[in-house]
């Protein structure tokens, strides 16, 4: 089973997860928030990984168009379905994997979404580079990884290293520290304009965020990075 199996499995449960779980609304926030800051009346958005379509239906209300792929045909359907029922006329979806040459080809987007997909990906230098040629020159990229300063997540590491579990780490391949999300994003001509962690763990995030060490207790990274124009 590899990490498109994992989450077409996972289908509707990840989309409920929004509704019922404390993490999936932080990411809910943070995301919404980040979105709204880079939207415009007339801009088309790519969401690179869309899931079940949460993003995009957001996107969608703020900007002209929103175009979606997973690779799970699943999660492409509840992306469907989901607009449908919130009549949402300007965002199309389909399936198709990230990092194919021929996806979109010749097509830049003002802002290019991809949460939570770039470390289930072995090969992240061409996924970057892929994401970065569909980026509009003075266009928005906003990604989030796992954030490999996080002492949970290093803890996760080493437990799934001693009893395999938790099960899903078996995909996850990059948990970078943001100084290497930094670097990454650079490397392509990105300009880092916002980047912050979220995804608190109980009992630790709140003290850890109240005397300034947030990155060491959250568990997930999101930076906005704008394409500098040639």
């Amino acid at each position: 089973m590899d990490a498109v199996d994992w989450h077409q499995q996972l289908g509707r449960r990840f989309e409920e997860g929004y509704e019922r779980s404390r993490a999936f609304r932080e990411r809910l926030e943070v995301w919404s928030d980040l979105i709204r800051s880079y939207s415009a009346p007339g801009a088309d958005v790519l969401d690179a990984g869309c899931g079940p379509g949460v993003l995009a239906g957001i996107a969608a209300r703020m900007n002209r168009s929103v175009h979606g792929f997973d690779a799970s045909s699943e999660m492409v359907a509840l992306a469907r379905a989901r607009a449908g029922r919130e009549q949402i006329a300007n965002a199309t979806f389909e399936v198709a994997s990230l990092g194919d040459p021929q996806l979109l080809a010749g097509r830049t987007f003002g802002l290019v979404l991809c949460s939570s997909v770039l470390e289930y990906i072995a090969d992240i230098d061409t996924a970057l580079d892929w994401l970065a040629a569909r980026t509009t020159d003075g266009g928005v990229f906003i990604l989030s990884l796992p954030n490999g300063r996080s002492l949970y997540r290093r803890a996760e590491r080493l437990v799934f290293g001693l009893i395999g579990r938790p099960r899903y780490y078996a995909h996850v391949r990059h948990t970078p520290l943001p100084e290497t999300v930094d670097a990454l994003l650079e490397r392509r001509g990105f300009l880092i304009e916002a980047r912050h962690s979220y995804a608190g763990t109980p009992l630790i995030s709140a003290p850890a965020r109240r005397i300034g060490l947030a990155q060491y207790a959250d568990n997930l990274l999101v930076a906005a990075a704008r394409k500098g124009r040639r």
